[in-house]
């Protein structure tokens, strides 16, 4: 994708890069995913949505993706289950790669050319969205009210800096409240889709991840162990509650073949559906053709057999 290559292009050519050997390393792990995936450039293409000029808002593409990166390292570090360099850095090492990529991000902010209200109000936006999201990532899920506090969870881990970066284009090149409304709905279900959609994978690939964390707290085994009233869900329960120095391949295989009976992969993938409706519902104001890639881009994050 062109607007994605521009992007990654602003950020390598940052003068601050240099000083951050860790960022860039992270930058060139992520490389080749970001310049195939919209995400990266989600600001340029809802400028483009509300009829801006999409170059305009190269700063904010490359603020969200470095933000993005960041929040992704630290949620590696924490889960253990990636297969990337920095999930065996000691702390201190993931945080001052963390913090760079965060100051990068707003120096970024900084480059933005618009004027003084459109800025103020986008530089505020980026501080307040990716505040609630630090705070929100680390509430815990409580096993007595997991939905409720999974999607807590989910809402900070995805939805609201995918929100705010979708907003920010559109509030970039328009003031109308509906149309940067409409794009915050977008971004806020996009976010949660692919959130839904990381649990999917994670889940499916549990049973041979070097620490199956998936099934523990993604989306099928919540919903799976929701399913009060139903064979084995307190089997389920109990296996999830489980210390996790007690699991072996016995287990793994025992808590994934229960979320399987009890329906848990199958309501995740119809939930998707729903925020995949509420993605491509949320374009219907702009033009069609602006805001096309938008629409394929959600119509693609499930799999095929979700339909």
């Amino acid at each position: 994708m062109a607007w994605n290559d521009a992007v990654l292009a602003y950020i390598y050519q940052h003068p601050y890069l240099k000083n951050w050997p860790d960022a860039r390393e992270v930058l060139d792990r992520f490389d080749v995913r970001l310049r195939m995936l919209l995400p990266t450039a989600l600001p340029l293409h809802t400028c483009h949505a509300v009829g801006g000029v999409p170059e305009q808002a190269l700063p904010l593409g490359a603020a969200f993706t470095l933000l993005h990166m960041a929040a992704s390292v630290l949620d590696d570090f924490q889960d253990q289950d990636a297969d990337h360099p920095w999930t065996g850095w000691p702390l201190e090492r993931v945080l001052t790669a963390t913090l760079s990529m965060v100051f990068l991000s707003q120096s970024c902010l900084a480059r933005l050319e618009a004027n003084e209200l459109a800025k103020r109000e986008i530089l505020d936006g980026y501080a307040q969205g990716w505040l609630l999201a630090s705070v929100g990532q680390n509430q815990p899920i409580n096993s007595k009210a997991m939905v409720t506090t999974y999607w807590r969870h989910a809402l900070a881990k995805a939805s609201i800096g995918f929100a705010v970066a979708a907003w920010s284009g559109a509030r970039l090149a328009s003031e109308e409240l509906e149309l940067q409304q409409a794009a915050k709905e977008y971004g806020m279900a996009l976010g949660t889709l692919l959130q839904i959609a990381d649990d999917l994978q994670d889940f499916v690939a549990a049973p041979e991840a070097r620490s199956p964390s998936a099934l523990r707290a993604s989306l099928p085994v919540i919903l799976a162990c929701e399913e009060r009233g139903q064979p084995n869900q307190a089997m389920l329960v109990e296996l999830v509650s489980q210390d996790s120095s007690l699991h072996d391949a016995e287990w793994t295989q025992a808590v994934y073949q229960l979320v399987l009976e009890l329906g848990g992969l199958s309501r995740t993938l119809a939930l998707g559906k729903v925020y995949e409706h509420k993605a491509v519902t949320a374009l219907a104001i702009f033009d069609a053709e602006r805001a096309s890639a938008l629409a394929n881009y959600a119509r693609s994050i499930l799999p095929a057999h979700a339909a």
